[in-house]
């Protein structure tokens, strides 16, 4: 019986593809998990969404704003009006405002004023991708204090920089100094009283948004509500094909709140592969603040990513995530992937084992060295600055300068 050749490549690519993924990792015949995650909290979501925009209540805003800049006293009434607006619609006008490259820059200034005094947390994600874009540092000082009132620090890397340039215009950054009485209060701290301890309490602050993403004394509010299923239409954008509607999406979610990683994780198991892929690479991204959110969240993060392993097209992006994450356990959960039949998997897991480091994976390390095979430059390269961090690695032949400084950095990162 002749077997079409279409049906053969099929049950080639069925049987290489599953033995990868039963090699040493224990895949078996389970079925994979995925679902329709993102068409399902949209739907679970709908209600609590930003409405969409009608000409009725963009003409009632835009008209509001244009009083607001006439002078101060019409500027309280525009804000006084402001007030009596429905608070989502009043929010998603104002967020389409400043997203419309058409809208005049005057008015567009005093829009941001708005949702920095009116805006609803549903505003954080569209904002949050606004530092991007917004090149005026007068708004940006807006865009930060309207993130911080709803416990997000993605401008304070804004207001760091207007301050720390000495030639700009001295109306913002006395605009920028102002603001840092917004930042969340420590004892002995009178904001205002000495710039140089505001400073500094900016940069304390700035460092444990980085390291953590979660704002200095305060504690980690779930997201739900408006914010949830904004934050799920932005990753809705994940099934886009451009790759703009997907970067952009990555960049707002490496800039959210830390409960956001949950999210990510969700979006992981989606039926979508490119979805899963997007999910994963964001959660690389993060790196290390995702696995810190994991650990305080009290979530098994390698179970919970052990399907994404079995899975061949997810499993270098798993094992990426992974490293980059570092969570307690992930050396000897990736050691094996050393000896993964796949040349990808096998760099990917030599690059997450010198993030993660330690003992387990400088065993590891010195081992596939000493075993040989195939391996790539930048894995081999990985590898020997596991294996000899006691001396300097010298670059394989066929390392790109910029990969082994991408090496170099992590090593460093690490050991710090």
């Amino acid at each position: 019986m002749r077997v079409p050749r279409r049906a053969t490549a099929a049950l080639l690519f069925t049987l290489l593809t599953g033995a990868c993924g039963r090699a040493d990792h224990g895949a078996g015949d389970v079925v994979p998990p995925w679902r329709p995650v993102i068409d399902q909290a949209l739907a679970a979501t709908a209600a609590d969404a930003l409405p969409e925009t009608t000409a009725e209540a963009r003409a009632d805003v835009e008209e509001l704003l244009d009083l607001a800049s006439v002078d101060a006293a019409n500027r309280e009434r525009a804000w006084r009006r402001f007030e009596d607006l429905d608070p989502a619609t009043r929010t998603g006008v104002l967020l389409d405002l400043v997203e419309d490259r058409e809208f005049p820059d005057e008015l567009r200034a005093w829009a941001y004023a708005a949702l920095r005094d009116f805006g609803t947390v549903a505003m954080v994600p569209r904002l949050t991708l606004r530092l991007k874009y917004e090149k005026n540092w007068s708004a940006n000082v807006d865009l930060a204090l309207a993130l911080l009132a709803h416990d997000s620090g993605a401008g304070l890397v804004a207001l760091e920089t207007i301050l720390a340039t000495e030639d700009a215009d001295p109306a913002v950054r006395a605009r920028a100094a102002d603001a840092l009485a917004a930042l969340p209060p420590k004892e002995g701290w009178t904001p205002g009283a000495d710039f140089e301890e505001d400073w500094r309490h900016l940069l304390e602050v700035l460092d444990d948004w980085l390291q953590d993403r979660v704002l200095t004394g305060t504690e980690e509010r779930p997201i739900d509500g408006p914010l949830l299923a904004e934050c799920w239409r932005v990753l809705a954008r994940f099934r886009s094909q451009p790759l703009r509607p997907v970067d952009d999406a990555r960049r707002i979610f490496e800039r959210l709140p830390a409960p956001a990683v949950d999210l990510l994780l969700e979006a992981a198991y989606d039926e979508d592969r490119y979805v899963r892929e997007h999910a994963l690479q964001t959660l690389e991204w993060i790196g290390r603040p995702a696995g810190l959110r994991a650990e305080r969240a009290g979530i098994a993060l390698l179970e919970r990513l052990q399907p994404l392993l079995d899975d061949p097209f997810t499993r270098a992006r798993a094992v990426e995530a992974l490293g980059a994450m570092r969570f307690p356990g992930t050396a000897e959960m990736l050691a094996p992937y050393l000896d993964d039949p796949t040349y990808d998997v096998v760099t990917s897991a030599a690059d997450a084992l010198l993030r993660v480091g330690g003992p387990v994976a400088e065993s590891a390390a010195g081992d596939k060295l000493s075993r040989g095979g195939l391996l790539s430059p930048e894995a081999r390269y990985s590898l020997t600055l596991l294996a000899f961090s006691d001396r300097a690695a010298e670059a394989p032949d066929g390392l790109d300068p910029s990969e082994q400084a991408r090496r170099d950095a992590w090593a460093a990162a690490r050991a710090e």
